[in-house]
């Protein structure tokens, strides 16, 4: 009986161990450890910018207009007295007419095209635009070494400004970001349309006061460099903001001009 007993709890004890053996295979296994977070550090634009090829768009932006002399200069002024018969012609040697837009930032608005290629991260290209503006300068000290005992009261009161602009621009830059940015400079040619209204009174030496007006459009060609960014919104439209400077020869005008605008390839 002993024996039985004993051979009965053995058994019982095998069966309980190897029961508990196979319910543990049945508990669910440990969750695999959560998968690293991306190295956003590597994230680069899926497909490559591509500046190839024409575009064209359009641009705003704000115009500063600085002239040291005028579009219409002279170093000798001409004064006819027309209080005598036959009228008297004097003339002022080294007189100057000085403009300045005392740093007023004027609107411009324009368009603008052109064509590129690209080698690598560098981008090569040619552009034109076509800008109409309102930067204007008024003048100032019209007149420097005027002996003012012949010429009397000697003044002279008017504005110079520039009414529409064109440039002729090749433009270097490197592409970042996947080719998806363009940094460049540009430099090249610029033409501009400018117009003076004046108007010159002096009194003579018979007492008579003399007006005369003036009102000129002339054309003017001078260069310009500068510096500017567009980055790619889709894979044909672009937005862009640059910084051009020109100088005018001739008439010694400067212009600093800021714009930002939009272009399409096609």
């Amino acid at each position: 009986m002993k024996n039985l007993l004993t051979s009965f709890f053995m058994s019982t004890a095998v069966f309980a161990l190897m029961a508990g053996v196979a319910g543990a295979t049945d508990l669910p296994s440990k969750a695999p450890p959560p998968a690293p977070a991306p190295d956003v550090s590597s994230v680069r634009f899926e497909t490559p910018g591509d500046w190839n090829g024409l575009y064209a768009g359009v641009f705003g932006g704000a115009d500063w207009m600085r002239s040291k002399s005028g579009a219409f200069t002279t170093q000798t002024v001409t004064l006819t007295d027309t209080s005598v018969t036959p009228n008297a012609v004097y003339t002022a040697p080294g007189a100057k007419q000085h403009f300045s837009d005392e740093g007023r930032a004027r609107p411009e608005a324009g368009l603008w095209a052109g064509y590129n290629m690209t080698r690598g991260s560098f981008l090569y290209g040619v552009d034109a635009t076509a800008s109409w503006t309102s930067s204007r300068g008024s003048l100032v000290n019209p007149y420097q070494g005027v002996n003012q005992t012949i010429f009397s009261g000697l003044s002279i009161a008017g504005t110079e400004k520039q009414n529409w602009g064109a440039e002729l621009r090749g433009r270097v830059g490197w592409l970042a970001m996947n080719n998806q940015v363009n940094f460049y400079g540009l430099g090249g040619v610029a033409l501009g349309g400018f117009h003076q209204d004046a108007v010159q009174s002096w009194t003579s030496s018979a007492g008579v006061t003399n007006i005369s007006t003036l009102s000129k459009d002339k054309a003017a060609f001078g260069y310009e460099a500068g510096v500017g960014a567009e980055g790619k919104i889709t894979q044909r439209i672009a937005l862009r903001g640059e910084y051009v400077f020109q100088q005018y020869a001739g008439i010694k005008t400067q212009e600093h001009k800021a714009r930002l605008g939009v272009t399409y390839g096609f």
